[in-house]
């Protein structure tokens, strides 16, 4: 019932469990929201769908990012570090499933409308293939991500510690229309992704 925009991009799929059954679905719409949906077995009674991060805003001018495209999933590793009481860091590995994508209003390509678009990174730690009502996490929104548009070359411990204590990452594009149109690629570790500028904003 809080499904109001409408979703022109595909949709990601998940075999969560490697049993050649896709039995996770990702989408996007052009709210700015992400949904997941599990699909865990054929008793439909155990389906659900929920809003996995809100990301913009229908009402707020500058804030009405859309999606266009199906996120990229990618299972990896958060290499978690945490600074502790004595000033010294302890590190954990929890696995993840990356959705990774960027916005930009596909509809009016050439508009400078000021909208702060950017490409996302989020973490979903509920990596199986089904989740009960009671383990449904909240919404994740900007607050929850990590800015990494400035990011040193070199990060110290502390950038590490908020970098990976996040629930994710977010990248925004600075220039005034700069938008994402295609979803990116990961290569051995490492995201490409292109945006189009219009041509009065060069």
């Amino acid at each position: 019932t809080t499904m109001v925009d409408s979703m022109p991009g595909g949709v990601a799929l998940m075999d969560s469990d490697g049993d050649g059954v896709t039995d996770r679905l990702y989408a996007t719409d052009t709210g700015g929201n992400v949904w997941r949906m599990d699909m865990s077995g054929t008793d439909k009674t155990k389906w659900s769908i929920f809003k996995f991060a809100s990301l913009g805003s229908d009402t707020v001018a500058n804030q009405d990012r859309r999606f266009f495209n199906a996120p990229m999933i990618i299972r990896t590793i958060n290499k978690k570090t945490t600074k502790n009481r004595d000033s010294t860091y302890s590190y954990s590995e929890t696995p993840f499933d990356a959705v990774l994508l960027g916005s930009g209003d596909r509809e009016y390509p050439v508009s400078e409308k000021i909208v702060k678009n950017a490409y996302f990174m989020l973490r979903d730690y509920q990596i199986g293939s089904y989740l009960a009502a009671s383990t449904k996490p909240d919404a994740i929104v900007i607050s929850n991500l990590y800015d990494i548009t400035t990011m040193p070359n070199t990060a110290d411990f502390d950038v590490l510690a908020g970098l990976t204590g996040a629930n994710g990452w977010v990248y925004w594009l600075t220039v005034t229309g700069e938008k994402v149109f295609g979803s990116g690629a990961v290569v051995d570790g490492t995201l490409y992704f292109s945006s189009f500028v219009p041509e009065a904003s060069q």
